[in-house]
């Protein structure tokens, strides 16, 4: 990653099945740079298949900080001063 980075931001579209790899490799990013990372996933039909949703937020150290649900649309709010997160359902 680039000096200076100050979040790092994933906007996918996968399916269940991607969902736990994509996951897996977000949490590491903020493991092996040191920054936050918002992980943002559809819910529905995306060219066929059926989005898993799961949004999810995660502190610079890869601790997991507030993660949406696969039915409910919501509003993820990252806060990367306070590294806290939380989950608005709409």
């Amino acid at each position: 990653m680039r000096q200076g980075t100050e979040i790092y931001v994933a906007s996918i579209a996968k399916t269940e099945r991607g969902m736990q790899s994509a996951k897996q490799r977000l949490a590491n990013v903020c493991e092996q740079h040191g920054i936050p990372t918002l992980l943002v996933n559809s819910i529905g039909l995306q060219g066929g298949e059926a989005c898993a949703g799961g949004s999810a937020a995660w502190d610079a150290s890869g601790n997991l900080l507030a993660e949406l649900d696969n039915r409910t649309p919501g509003i993820l709010i990252l806060d990367t001063a306070s590294q806290t997160a939380i989950c608005v359902e709409l």
